[in-house]
C-alpha cells in the first residue's frame, strides 16, 4: 500500500457542498423580505420621514415668526410656499406641493403639504404628506 498525501475527492466535494449551503443562507439573509437590504431601506425611509418632520416643525415656527415680522409675505400661497421651501434644505421647490387649503392665518400654518421622497423603500412610497392642524400638531405619513 502506498502512502500518498493529498485531498481526497470526497473531502473536496463535502467542502464545496458546505460552502454552497453557507452561500445560500447568506444570500437569503441579505436579500430576503426581512433581509439586510430591506431593513436598510426601511431605516432610510424612517430617517427621511424624521427629517421631514423636523423641517415641518421649523417651517411652522418660521411662518409664525414671518407673520409677526412681515405679515404681507404670507398673504399669498406663493409667499407661504416660499417660507416652507426655505425650511426644507436639500429639497427643491418642485419637490414640495401645497394643497389648496394651506394657509397661514394669524401665524398658524394649517393644511397639507406633500414632499417628494428621495429615499428608496420596500413599500415603494414616493411622497410624504405633512398635515398641519389648527391646534398646532404636525403629522407626517409616507404615501
Amino acid at each position: 500500500m502506498r502512502n500518498e498525501r493529498g485531498i481526497t475527492l470526497i473531502a473536496l466535494v463535502v467542502t464545496i457542498v458546505v460552502l454552497l449551503i453557507l452561500a445560500g443562507v447568506t444570500i437569503t439573509y441579505a436579500l430576503g423580505n426581512n433581509g439586510l437590504f430591506t431593513n436598510a431601506q426601511k431605516a432610510e425611509l424612517n430617517s427621511e420621514l424624521g427629517n421631514i418632520r423636523d423641517y415641518a416643525g421649523m417651517a411652522k415656527l418660521d411662518v409664525a415668526t414671518t407673520y409677526y415680522a412681515n405679515k404681507a409675505a404670507l398673504e399669498t400661497t406663493d409667499g407661504v410656499k416660499t417660507v416652507i421651501v426655505n425650511n426644507f434644505p436639500g429639497y427643491a421647490a418642485s419637490d414640495i406641493t401645497l394643497a389648496a387649503d394651506v394657509k397661514a392665518d394669524n401665524g398658524t400654518l394649517v393644511g397639507k403639504v406633500t414632499v417628494k421622497l428621495k429615499s428608496s423603500n420596500p413599500e415603494n412610497k414616493t411622497t410624504a404628506e405633512v398635515n398641519y392642524t389648527a391646534d398646532g400638531k404636525i403629522t407626517v405619513t409616507a404615501k
